[in-house]
């Protein structure tokens, strides 16, 4: 599937025609040239399941968690930025074992070292195009 993005505003509005095509994945996979709106999308994300916090890119921190609640339970998305690790063993450090069964959901931006440690997962690709409209294509990926 593909989607435009016709500006910073439209995020909003399309989040809901994105959740549906994210449908029961829980381990989502940005990929794209930097600005093209990667954190966007995972600030438009979030505050559709209703995150209170700030969000930002996690460039220095890797890890980010956000909390919301849904149907009463306390919910938790992790989103990691991973352009600055080199290795697996980067990864193994900074808790992606435990990040992965513990999350609720998992966004990731430069995803490239993780895709070894996942067995399902939904591919999202982000080109910016003329008039700085953003293009998203999804792709269903599996591992196993």
């Amino acid at each position: 599937m593909e989607l435009i993005v016709e500006n910073e505003a439209d995020w909003s509005r399309i989040m809901p025609r994105i959740m549906e095509e994210i449908n029961s994945e829980k381990v989502i996979c940005l990929e794209g040239d930097l600005g093209v709106g990667k954190t966007s999308f995972v600030k438009a994300f979030c505050a559709h399941l209703g995150v209170k916090d700030t969000v930002q890119s996690p460039t220095y921190s890797i890890v980010n968690s956000y909390f919301f609640l849904a149907q009463g339970q306390k919910k938790v998305i992790y989103h990691l930025d991973l352009y600055r690790l080199e290795t697996h063993e980067d990864l193994v450090q900074i808790g992606i074992e435990d990040i992965l069964t513990s999350a609720d959901w998992l966004l990731v931006e430069w995803p490239e070292l993780i895709f070894p440690f996942l067995d399902e997962y939904l591919y999202i690709h982000i080109d910016l195009s003329d008039n700085f409209r953003r293009l998203m294509d999804f792709k269903r990926m599996c591992n196993t």
